[in-house]
């Protein structure tokens, strides 16, 4: 999940978040 994703790695959390979002 997301949550997890943030607890290990935020900083890939923010780079699929941007992906996403800049498509």
């Amino acid at each position: 999940s997301l949550a997890s994703v943030w607890k290990q790695e935020p900083i890939t959390f923010f780079k699929r978040f941007f992906e996403a979002v800049s498509e």
